[in-house]
């Protein structure tokens, strides 16, 4: 035994414990210390996929278990790591073999588009600010900080790139400069062979994806050809471990463009779906109780929203490729300065002009009131202006001109002047002014009918819509037959009544157990029901009161207690459906509201007099019954 490791060891004791041979408050503590010295870990979905296959009802319902915590787990590891808390470390073991370093969220391409056109109109400000005669160096420096800051935004997301390939843009710019500008085309060809030389230096499409993970991508390739490469070489394992690893790659893609493509792996091999549940369960939360159905439609819904944010990427590239190109470049480590140059010329001619009315929209909590004189009331530079007298510039401004450099100068420039470091600006003179800060806005908070109940009804309108139509035709039924004899209107018009509402939770129940995706659907259902149980309630009412019914004291006890005792079965079985432990005090507070309206029948049948019952009485059962709720 002596020669045995501890996976043996784990076997013959599971075997022993399982054979009542062993007791459990032995075997346990056993069994957990020879886990332990185990240095091979274990995770749960290493045991749920070692399951699959097994038959049985106990092997079943330990599947559902860890289907139940894995998703658990993965739902806690997402919020506990979006909220920057710590992650305990028995729910990273339980996780340790699916993609837990993949971003949270992804970018959608709209996002994209929204960032690079907020780049290209920071561009454009600044050459506005930068042309005026008068320019304050205080403002520059502003609507510069602002380009810079939108330039490291577009950097943070390697996938950007990858949709506004740096050789389309080239190829659009020269076909757009014709031969008419032989200085421009000589610097895009001298950027043509540098991208060249980058793609020469990368890693290669072949080999990759490494073992690091998908980043850094290999330069200059498409993000669709980044995708089809992973495709293919999912339908080529050969393993179902090597399959897992491509979906981990694919669940972590940094853009929404991932989405047809997991869908379709998923058609390809089923057996990964609740993979595929937890890795995005880990990027995007969700809840703990529903699987990839759920995430099928999520994912469908994604795929059809990106029609026409790829057509804006079209537009952009067509309509801006010079000012995305300069954008590019300004980012590249060892830039050429004569080719920044040639980019920044290309720009200023080919941008659309600024209007004076838009910067003042966009720029209007930012700047003071002596910059908006010294840049409105100048007009822009020209050559045949004269230059100025140079005057000895006051600290804040040889501060400002010291700390950014201009990008739009007539001078050439450099990557390190284009993105300089951040400094701080200097102290303004004692004779300054202070400027009084400004309020940012505060965002307004949703409402509480804008951040839950518009979504409820919006998603489920159809469901509420059939409950209401077959209401409405059950009450036109009652109606037309209410005028028969009076064990009609009491007999059969009860009893469809309470079917339908006995249907409608039943009904709930039973599509819930089809699918874990359908509960909210099932709790709108039993919800109609528990609406109607009033409704049933009333045909007491109308029993005790009808002067055609003949010795109705014991028929009103009778159907009293009938409808007390099945809607209180009811109740605790529809509430326990929403929550365990809703059953009795939820169930028990609505059966004492509903049976306020049998308590006047039954009250004036059993004393015999014609009033009503006491309102004190009424009045305190409807304060109990909401004091329960």
């Amino acid at each position: 035994m002596a020669d045995k490791d501890n996976k043996e060891l784990l076997a013959l004791l599971a075997r022993c414990f399982a054979s009542k041979q062993l007791n459990a408050r032995f075997v346990l503590p056993a069994l957990e210390a020879l886990a332990l010295d185990d240095p091979d870990d274990v995770t749960l979905s290493t045991l749920l996929d070692a399951l699959e296959g097994q038959e049985g009802d106990a092997v079943a319902r330990l599947t559902v278990h860890l289907q139940r915590t894995l998703r658990a787990n993965a739902v806690s590891y997402y919020r506990l790591r979006k909220s920057d808390r710590p992650i305990p470390d028995e729910i990273s073991a339980s996780l340790a073999d699916l993609p837990l370093n993949a971003p949270v969220g992804w970018r959608t391409v709209a996002e994209t588009v929204e960032t690079v056109q907020s780049a290209l109109l920071l561009l454009r400000d600044l050459q506005f600010v930068s042309s005026r005669r008068g320019r304050d160096a205080g403002a520059v420096a502003v609507v510069e900080k602002k380009f810079r800051d939108s330039i490291e935004a577009i950097y943070e997301f390697p996938e950007v790139w990858t949709q506004l390939l740096p050789l389309d843009l080239v190829r659009e710019v020269e076909q757009r400069a014709g031969d008419e500008r032989p200085g421009l085309l000589d610097a895009l060809g001298r950027l043509r062979a540098e991208i060249e030389d980058q793609q020469e230096e990368g890693e290669s499409l072949d080999a990759w994806p490494g073992d690091g993970g998908l980043l850094p991508f290999p330069p200059h390739v498409d993000e669709r050809d980044l995708l089809e490469s992973l495709r293919s070489e999912f339908g080529a394992a050969e393993t179902h471990q090597e399959r897992e690893k491509v979906l981990d790659h694919i669940c972590s893609w940094p853009s929404s463009r991932a989405a047809l493509v997991i869908l379709e792996l998923l058609v390809m091999a089923p057996r990964l779906e609740s993979r595929a549940d937890l890795a995005l369960k880990l990027r995007f939360g969700g809840s703990a109780t529903t699987g990839w159905p759920s995430w099928r439609q999520w994912l469908g819904r994604c795929d059809l929203q990106i029609t026409k944010p790829l057509a804006a990427l079209g537009d952009l590239i067509r309509e801006h490729a010079g000012e995305l190109l300069f954008i590019w470049y300004l980012g590249q480590p060892e830039a050429d300065p004569e080719v920044l140059e040639s980019l920044r010329s290309w720009c200023d001619e080919a941008a659309e002009p600024v209007k004076p009315s838009g910067f003042i929209e966009r720029w209007a909590g930012e700047l003071d009131r002596d910059e908006w004189r010294d840049i409105l009331s100048d007009t822009p530079k020209r050559e045949s202006d004269p230059a100025p007298e140079p005057t000895p510039a006051p600290p804040v401004e040889q501060a400002a001109a010291a700390a950014v450099p201009d990008l739009l100068d007539d001078e050439p420039i450099t990557i390190s002047e284009a993105l300089p470091e951040r400094e701080s600006p200097a102290e303004p003179a004692d004779e300054a002014l202070p400027r009084p800060e400004r309020e940012e806005a505060r965002p307004r908070q949703p409402t509480l009918w804008q951040a839950h109940i518009q979504p409820f009804f919006f998603e489920n309108w159809y469901i509420m819509a059939g409950i209401l139509m077959v209401i409405a035709g059950s009450s036109l039924l009652a109606y037309y037959t209410w005028d028969k004899h009076w064990l009609v209107r009491y007999t059969i018009m009860p009893f469809l009544l309470a079917g339908f509402t006995a249907g409608l939770g039943g009904m709930g129940s039973w599509i819930e157990r089809k699918d874990e995706q359908f509960k909210a659907t099932a709790d709108i259902l039993r919800a109609a029901a528990i609406g109607l149980l009033p409704v049933n309630f009333m045909a007491v009412a109308l029993l005790s009161s009808d002067p055609d019914v003949t010795y109705k004291t014991l028929p009103v006890l009778i159907m009293g207690a009938v409808y007390l005792s099945l809607a209180g079965w009811g109740l605790k079985r529809w509430c326990s459906s929403a929550h365990s432990s809703l059953g009795r005090l939820l169930g028990g507070g609505l059966l004492a509201l509903n049976s306020l309206v049998v308590l006047g029948p039954i009250f004036q049948t059993a004393g015999g007099s014609e009033g009503q019952a006491p309102p004190l009485l009424i009045g305190l059962g409807f304060h109990l019954g909401f004091l329960v709720l």
